[in-house]
């Protein structure tokens, strides 16, 4: 497991994880605790086993390394959005 940096993340349109050019779908939620992790797309094509854990939006800790060069997965959506009443 590795400390997770100020590196760039977001959402892609259909609300998969995008992180360093990686995607990642939701394997499981804790629904009470705002917990998810996230798998890579590409687990059961490639068998790449990185993982993201993430509480509250904010991610926690990355796991494992990538089987696959990185893709750009289109526009991505900011994981914090504001608005002003």
């Amino acid at each position: 497991m590795s400390a997770v940096s100020d590196h760039i993340y977001g959402y892609n349109e259909r609300g998969n994880l995008v992180y360093n050019k990686y995607c990642y779908t939701k394997a499981t939620a804790n629904g009470t605790a705002n917990i998810i992790i996230w798998r890579c797309r590409e687990y059961r094509r490639l068998k790449c086993r990185a993982t993201i854990k993430t509480k509250n939006k904010e991610l926690c800790a990355i796991r494992g390394s990538h089987t696959h060069e990185a893709k750009n997965y289109g526009k991505i959506i900011a994981p914090f959005l504001t608005t002003s009443m």
